[in-house]
């Protein structure tokens, strides 16, 4: 039986190990957690790390990419999965050269290219503002730096109680290992719950806001309509700018069919735009 380099696992044992992180990579990015507005915590790249841990490089950019493949649904565009494949290479690269805290070999992927990655795809691919930009930035580089400690976690976990540990070239636990995982994982904890809970919170106070103030328009716009029933189709966009009491304000009169029979302003969802509506209480969407 033949062994791969590194671990004492066969050719087909790592292949099968390698479909079986793809699988989980697949699932982890399928179980995603949405914490406010658009901003989405994915775990796919945890098994991309451990596979780069146990397995070798190409591996783990092969659970990566695929991973990766469920952005193209998740986010509409192939940018992440670039990113994502990259960072598996990256820190599969790191650890074959002796950096073996997963942790400290993603941060150094997201410091040194990853985020310039991020803002090169999203601002100079995507047209996406410097402030979004940015915040998608930090976002990704938070998210995969969670992922890298989730799964130096579970090598921890496996140096310490699987007897076979050995098999996958992986070394005795140390104490500074341990407790460095400890300690950042009670710093991350702390700081992230806070403000997660923060976010939920302003995303719950910002769609109240925005059902109730849209839906004070429309009851003043139907009052109005229902006071001018002889109003001809022509007048109807001067009803609309009536109630556009500012700029960013798009507003649409909408058929029976769901057509805009007039229209005043921007009204993103009446466009034949890339994108999906959420349905949200009091008959908004986003």
């Amino acid at each position: 039986m033949t062994s791969t380099s590194g671990t004492g696992l066969s050719a087909g044992q790592k292949a099968l190990a390698t479909l079986a992180l793809a699988l989980l990579a697949v699932a982890g990015n399928v179980l995603s957690v949405p914490l406010f507005f658009s901003v989405v915590f994915i775990f796919g790249s945890v098994a991309a790390m451990l596979a780069a841990a146990l397995l070798g490089t190409v591996p783990a950019v092969l659970v990566a990419a695929a991973g990766g493949l469920y952005t193209l649904f998740l986010w509409g565009h192939p940018y992440a999965l670039l990113i994502f494949t990259v960072e598996a290479l990256v820190v599969g690269l790191l650890h074959r050269r002796g950096l073996h805290t997963l942790v400290l070999a993603d941060l150094a992927y997201w410091l040194v290219l990853g985020v310039p990655l991020v803002l090169l795809s999203y601002h100079g691919m995507m047209g996406v503002g410097w402030e979004a930009a940015a915040m998608i930035a930090l976002k990704q580089a938070l998210n995969g730096l969670f992922n890298a400690l989730l799964a130096g976690l579970v090598v921890l976990g496996l140096q310490l109680w699987w007897r076979d540990a050995a098999r996958l070239g992986l070394g005795a636990a140390r104490l500074s290992g341990l407790l460095f995982h400890v300690l950042l994982t009670t710093i991350l904890l702390a700081g992230a719950i806070p403000v997660i809970l923060e976010g939920y919170g302003q995303r719950l106070q910002q769609e109240a806001f925005m059902a109730e103030r849209l839906a004070e328009r429309a009851r003043h716009l139907g009052a109005r309509l229902a006071a001018e029933p002889a109003t001809a189709p022509a007048g109807w966009a001067t009803l609309l700018a009536g109630e556009q009491d500012n700029p960013g304000m798009g507003l649409a009169l909408l058929a029976a069919d769901g057509g805009a029979q007039a229209r005043q302003g921007e009204v993103a969802s009446q466009y034949d735009r890339a994108g999906q509506q959420q349905p949200q209480a009091d008959g908004m969407a986003i």
